[in-house]
């Protein structure tokens, strides 16, 4: 047992990173079950037939929101907030079952710390949105991918648009 986690390098998957005996020795950042290599969500809870992603639901037809940012920015639009956010602060506010997750992405805008850093402000300027709007700060999750998971691997204005987000979407408690 090479990285000690009580997994046999016979049956360990990743001999050389601790992991579990669920997911076969390989790392489970989340503790979903779903092993970080095959977890399309390694940073959120979820479940295994999602491929380690939270099931995502839809109330009165709002579902996923998309939020674009500015070049370098984590300011969030006044007219997106119009469009996006308060049909779903509305729902977040009445039904107590209801959770948001709020996923904050940067791509092509620096290093990986800068990506990093400028994901989580971009997720934190939803989420204080929410709150500011009487939204409980326990019914909001973020999380900070930084250049981790870009929506497109374009390198046109467009496609660099698109990768400067956050993810905004509900999921039950």
């Amino acid at each position: 047992d090479t990285d000690k986690d009580g997994v046999n390098d016979k049956e360990d998957k990743c001999p050389t990173e601790a992991g579990t005996l669920s997911t076969n020795g390989c790392p489970d950042a989340d503790k979903d079950g779903v092993s970080d290599g095959d977890d399309h969500c390694p940073l959120e809870k979820g479940i295994a037939a999602n491929n380690g992603c939270p099931e995502k639901i839809s109330v009165d037809g709002i579902a996923d929101r998309f939020l674009h940012f500015k070049p370098g920015s984590a300011v969030v639009d006044r007219f997106e907030v119009i469009d996006i956010l308060e049909p779903v602060s509305d729902k977040l506010f009445f039904d107590d079952e209801l959770k948001l997750v709020i996923t904050g992405h940067a791509f092509d805008e620096g290093n990986t710390e800068q990506s990093k850093a400028l994901s989580k402000a971009r997720a934190e300027a939803v989420k204080q949105y929410f709150v500011d709007h009487n939204v409980p700060a326990e019914k909001i999750e973020t999380v900070f991918y930084g250049d981790m998971k870009p929506f497109t691997e374009s390198t046109t204005d467009d496609g660099k648009k698109q990768n400067r987000r956050s993810e905004i979407y509900i999921i039950r408690k």
